[in-house]
């Protein structure tokens, strides 16, 4: 039996709606209660009021849709987190609730307030230590297997803090809503336990590999690119366009990744993209990903004729729009399902773009960590297939990085046995940093730069998103900011720039000394 996709979401739509309801009725009764103490009355009715706008702010502040109006408010919501945690705190020394109910409430609340002042001072770039980040990154990577690696970004904010009940039960049916309440905080803490001990090791990994350094001299056919205006669902905004367009000129990347939705693909879409793309083509390697929709995995898998045709057609809209260098006709989708049809997929739409432009590149998407990747790797090194290179992902919450490590190295062993190897771009890195933290990211895209650097067939890095937009995966925050990995990148530019340079002129010291009424000749250099 197959659960449709939209079951984890709903569910955890509902659970957060009735935690925020509990919070209401009991926020409202607490200011009520004459007996309670008017301090905490006002604590807990305030924390209870203010807690959805808080959750707002918190959600938006750091996006480009929230962060202009939002961002001097983020401190809202940790200091409401921190208010309920009080509040359960008093809650717990009355000793009038059952401990069984009011023990978890109070563990679940400490453990909201930590990860909401984590995430908070890091976003102002106080670079937190692995311990402080770790509840953080346990509790995402939980979103991230519940709603898919995507969430990791953002399921921290799912955990919603509750007011503790302050006084006994006095029916039934609120002593079994208590329960209830308990055991769904009692499971978060066990889950969310469950997955600090490696969430510790992610980020130690991620640490670790500080170490790496880039190389003198870079290569003259490496390239180092960003990925501009997130995922284009619409024209790109004039602040998106400007502000990532602008980064882009300013470091002189030498490559763009554009990310093209399939109800973005739309002529004014494409038209917006060509403009703000054309000045810069002679210069730069354009690389276009077409992800797939939210279930388009069961057309894909059942091999829909209309299905296919509708792909096909976006395809073609694209090439004959923007004439992209490289093309990712399943975006960062890591492969599932039949072989064959994946790669009855890859060529039918690689003729499809062909016939308008010979000269794309049409790219494989792998996470190179399962056999279906090996196979589908291994028929593109083959030299029977028409797709001819291999883009590598490695997004935030699939995997910690030195299970991304593990991918490149599976990588290397395939492009060593390939009878024609491909050229080989990374253009997702495993980051977050508002989750794992500003120097995970920052030692993360240098190791990357650098692994990529020594190997030949690997031809680019997309470093990251120029800026968040609804994601944290920008090398500069919606603010615009700048996170130490963009020093990182702007470093790989200059190396590249100084390497693809021409050597200097020897001077031409011929000359005639007016003064001496002689001729000067250059001294000959020594063997």
């Amino acid at each position: 039996m197959t659960v449709p996709p939209w079951i984890a979401p709903a569910a955890i739509g509902a659970v957060t709606a009735a935690l925020l309801a509990w919070n209401l009725v009991v926020g409202a009764r607490v200011a009520a209660t004459a007996s309670t103490r008017p301090t905490f009355r006002l604590l807990g009715s305030l924390a209870a009021f203010l807690l959805v706008p808080a959750l707002v702010i918190g959600v938006l502040a750091p996006t480009t849709a929230g962060a202009r109006v939002l961002t001097p408010l983020a401190w809202l919501w940790p200091a409401v987190a921190m208010g309920i945690a009080v509040q359960a705190v008093w809650a717990l020394g009355q000793r009038k609730a059952h401990l069984l109910h009011t023990l978890p409430v109070f563990l679940v609340d400490v453990l909201v307030a930590w990860i909401a002042l984590a995430r908070w001072s890091e976003s102002l770039g106080a670079g937190l230590p692995p311990v402080l980040l770790a509840p953080g990154v346990a509790a995402a990577s939980l979103g991230a297997a519940a709603l898919g690696v995507r969430a990791y970004h953002w399921s921290a904010w799912l955990l919603v803090p509750v007011l503790a009940p302050a006084a006994a039960s006095r029916s039934p049916l609120r002593a079994a809503g208590r329960t209830l309440l308990a055991a769904w905080c009692a499971a978060m803490l066990a889950l969310i336990g469950a997955r600090l001990p490696s969430a510790v090791d992610d980020l130690h990994a991620a640490r670790a590999l500080g170490g790496a350094t880039l190389t003198e001299r870079m290569r003259d056919d490496f390239a180092v690119g960003l990925r501009l205006f997130g995922d284009v669902t619409a024209p790109p905004s004039a602040a998106t366009a400007r502000h990532d367009a602008g980064l882009a000129d300013s470091l002189g990347v030498s490559a763009v990744l554009v990310t093209i939705m399939p109800d973005g693909a739309t002529g004014p879409s494409l038209d917006s993209l060509s403009r703000l793309l054309e000045g810069r083509r002679d210069a730069v390697t354009l690389i276009v990903s077409l992800p797939f929709a939210r279930g388009d995995g069961a057309p894909f898998a059942a091999g829909d004729d209309r299905w296919l045709a509708s792909r096909t057609a976006l395809v073609e809209r694209t090439v004959r729009r923007l004439h992209p260098d490289i093309l990712l006709p399943a975006g960062d989708q890591p492969p599932a399902g039949d072989a064959d049809a994946w790669k009855s997929y890859y060529a039918r739409l690689t003729r499809a773009a062909r016939r308008l432009d010979r000269n794309v590149t049409i790219a494989l998407a792998t996470r190179a960590s399962t056999p279906l990747d090996s196979v589908l790797c291994d028929w593109v090194g083959s030299g029977e297939s028409s797709v001819n290179a291999i883009a590598l992902t490695a997004m935030a919450g699939a995997g910690n990085p030195g299970r991304a490590g593990v991918a490149r190295a599976a990588l290397e062993r395939w492009i060593g046995m390939a009878a024609t190897p491909p050229s080989v771009w990374l253009v997702a890195l495993p980051f977050a940093p508002a989750v794992d933290g500003e120097i995970a990211q920052q030692h993360v895209v240098r190791q990357a730069l650098s692994w990529a650097a020594a190997h030949a067939w690997v031809r680019g890095v997309i470093a990251g998103d120029a800026a968040d937009l609804w994601l944290d995966g920008g090398l500069r925050t919606a603010s615009l900011r700048s996170r130490p990995a963009l020093a990182e990148v702007g470093s790989a530019l200059k190396a590249l720039r100084e390497s693809t340079a021409p050597p200097p002129m020897r001077p031409d010291t011929t000359a005639t000394d007016t003064a001496r009424g002689r001729s000067i000749s250059p001294t000959p250099e020594q063997p």
